[in-house]
């Protein structure tokens, strides 16, 4: 029937299904493939296939295999091009150009990449990669090239302590169609002011602004003009209403690591972020200007989402900060997600549990991560303390008068079964994530420690039963013997999804899920087992092994995990990161 359909028609329903769906529906007949062709097109990666090969792309087996004509009318169909590099192993700070690698004994007639005995090679890599997009661009339409100032969304990761940093950056500027703009990495004067232009030229349509800096303290900088840049300039007024709007389609707003000076706008001003529904501030100094600046506005916000990494070493009298997010939660109704990451969070300062109630008829999820640091000397270097004593809020408290399906945590396994008891047996919570602090943060093989006692478990005699609930077999009679956190957690992992535990809950993660998979090995996640479902041995990337009859292990990319929860169960797990999408070379 779907090639009996006219064209426009199945160019529609192209349009709502996902790439590979339209590939396979393509390879139906002849005519489907004929009307299919151009949106199977839109999109074209072109790859280097090993990470120590960044320089040769799969352009020229693209254009051996569409000889003649044929690449330029797959060409003349893209929307987006993209060139991917799969860095795995190797992260550098520094451009390669300043690097030194030892000299291979046989060169195979080229100059070494990075070699300090042969000056061109970091030339002869750019020319490599130069050579290979030009091949690409050669097969576009002129119409399409001309088209690339409409572009939609852009996404930067730039590395400013490289000697090029910056270069052919300034035709941001002429972009007029951005509905999306990311930029990491921002350091230099020059690359702030051609953000600010193209935040400028840009105001009407953005919609989603992503912004994070990499500041050297030694280099005196104009950070203080990007956040200029999102108040109306003076002198409108004899614009007309719709030219006076400043960002009216504002709805994300991200700031990494951007300083916010003492001397922002007194409170009392029009918001320039009414339309705004999400806020992330991540590790940014004097971060508690800018939300009292926010909270004092005439123009309430209506924010949905908010998360705030307030993660220094303040002294134990320093409120402002903690002040600041109270007030800021109280300013404002309808908060669907409150991800909060604090440090040394006074223990004797009300209110905060107040704000999480006060929007707790919208809240669907909640991350809290007290970190506690202990500085070790004059030039403030500190400890970082695991497991300490949460000074507020009082959670069990806040989950008698709120239902989050789901809840983040920084306590161990063996901590966070005791809090978890005070939490009523009507609890919603579908998604627990018990996360890393302290010298564990780095927890490195804690896939691999757990999986073993998985498969200790198959073997039987790990686990036995008890009227108090689930012990390791032999421990309850040796209360002397100290459990591994790895068994800590799947003793908490059968109490919460056993008859017990938490009735709600779907899936319990533990461990580091910020930045995709970058530390993956310090990742665990499991879900409830569903009725019915045997408890056969299952394979895996790790091996055969049953698990417990009430859960299994599953992985983070099984997007029919987060069927049914009222959010997006990958950011939540992702949220209030402990590292920077960039590590910054200046904080080593």
């Amino acid at each position: 029937m779907l090639c009996l359909l006219p064209f426009e028609i199945i160019d529609a329903i192209a349009d709502m299904l996902p790439q590979h769906s339209v590939r396979s529906l393509s390879l139906v007949s002849t005519r489907l493939y004929a009307a299919l062709f151009p949106p199977l097109h839109r999109t074209i990666t072109f790859r280097a296939r090993n990470e120590w090969a960044l320089n040769i792309f799969d352009v020229h087996p693209f254009f051996r295999d569409h000889s003649g004509s044929r690449a330029g009318e797959i060409l003349q169909h893209a929307r987006q091009i993209r060139f991917s590099a799969p860095i795995h192993i190797a992260r550098f700070h520094r451009c390669v150009y300043n690097s030194h690698f030892f000299l291979p004994a046989s060169s195979h007639n080229r100059p070494t990449l990075g070699s300090p005995h042969e000056s061109t090679a970091h030339q002869a890599f750019l020319n490599d990669l130069s050579y290979q997009i030009d091949q690409v661009f050669a097969g576009l339409e002129t119409v399409s090239i001309r088209s690339f100032q409409y572009i939609h969304s852009l996404s930067l990761i730039t590395d400013g302590t490289c000697p090029h940093a910056g270069r052919r950056l300034e035709g941001l500027s002429s972009l007029t169609a951005l509905t999306d703009l990311e930029w990491e990495g921002i350091q230099h004067p020059f690359e702030m002011r051609t953000l600010c232009e193209c935040l400028r030229q840009n105001h009407r349509r953005l919609k989603a602004v992503s912004i994070g800096l990499l500041l050297d303290p030694n280099v005196p900088t104009s950070h203080e003009d990007i956040l200029k840049v999102f108040w109306p300039p003076r002198g409108q007024d004899d614009c007309t209403p719709g030219e006076r709007e400043w960002f009216p389609s504002l709805t994300s707003l991200t700031f990494s690591r951007l300083p916010f000076p003492d001397s922002l706008l007194p409170g009392g001003q029009p918001s320039p972020f009414r339309a705004l529904k999400a806020l992330t501030i991540r590790d940014c100094p004097n971060e508690q200007r800018f939300l009292q600046l926010l909270a004092r506005a005439k123009d309430p916000l209506s924010l949905q989402h908010f998360e705030i990494c307030s993660d220094y070493l303040r002294d134990s009298e320093d409120r402002w900060a903690s002040i600041a997010i109270v007030e800021f939660l109280l300013s404002f109704r309808g908060l669907r997600r409150l991800y909060l990451k604090v440090a040394n969070f006074p223990r004797f300062l009300p209110g905060l549990g107040d704000a999480i109630k006060h929007h707790q008829a919208t809240l669907h999820g909640l991350v809290f991560h007290e970190r506690r640091l202990m500085p070790i000397d004059a030039e403030r270097l500190f400890e970082d303390l695991r497991d300490v004593n949460m000074a507020s809020p009082n959670i069990p408290q806040i989950l008698r008068h709120s239902s989050p399906a789901a809840l983040g945590l920084c306590l161990r396994p063996a901590s966070a079964r005791g809090l978890l008891l005070d939490i009523p047996e009507r609890s919603t919570i579908r998604l627990l994530h018990l996360r890393l602090s302290g010298e564990e943060r780095n927890h490195r093989h804690l896939r691999r420690e757990i999986v073993p006692e998985l498969r200790r478990d198959a073997e039987g005699g790990l686990w036995s039963r008890s009227r108090h609930g689930p012990t390791v077999a032999g421990f309850h009679l040796k209360p002397a013997r100290k459990r591994s956190e790895a068994q800590d957690f799947l003793l908490l992992a059968q109490w919460a999804f056993g008859r017990t535990g938490l009735p709600a809950l779907q899936i319990l993660a533990f461990g580091d899920f910020s930045h995709d998979s970058r530390y993956r090995e310090q990742q665990i996640l499991i879900r409830r087992r569903r009725i019915g479902e045997q408890p056969y041995p299952r394979v895996s990337s790790d091996g055969e092994y049953r698990i417990s009859s009430s859960f299994c292990l599953v992985e983070s990319d099984d997007h029919s995990l987060w069927e049914g929860l009222p959010l997006d169960g990958t950011q939540f797990l992702s949220a209030c990161p402990g590292t920077g999408l960039m590590e910054s070379p200046y904080d080593l």
